[in-house]
């Protein structure tokens, strides 16, 4: 999160700008959350932000959901900007659901929950 990098580069306010810099000291793809600002990304080539709209609900798995479809989205070759805006919409649209993680799946039959 950006709090988390934050503390280990604090000199460093811009989200884009601490992906940045993070890729500077261990390469490869950063990716920094920011709730309900969304993500920022960097690469030692690229970089970007990826916008959400505020909701209020269930924030609970709201960021296991959002690591999980980045890291599916990287598996299956997407470019770090789509990888990072499909894990941007899977937290929002947990956070929207207003029962966290298990708002997101289909109520089985008979729930009443």
């Amino acid at each position: 999160t950006h709090e988390e990098l934050a503390c280990w580069l604090p000199d460093v306010a811009d989200a884009v700008k601490l992906a940045r810099a993070a890729v500077a000291v261990v390469g490869g793809l950063v990716v920094v959350k920011r709730g309900a600002e969304g993500a920022a990304w960097a690469t030692a080539d690229d970089q970007g932000t990826v916008a959400t709209v505020a909701v209020c609900g269930n924030s609970v798995g709201a960021g296991d959901g959002f690591n999980a479809r980045l890291v599916d989205g990287l598996a299956r070759g997407e470019p770090p900007a789509r990888a990072v805006a499909g894990a941007v919409e899977m937290a929002t649209r947990i956070v929207q659901a207003g029962k966290g993680a298990l708002g997101v799946f289909p109520p089985e039959k008979g729930d009443q929950t």
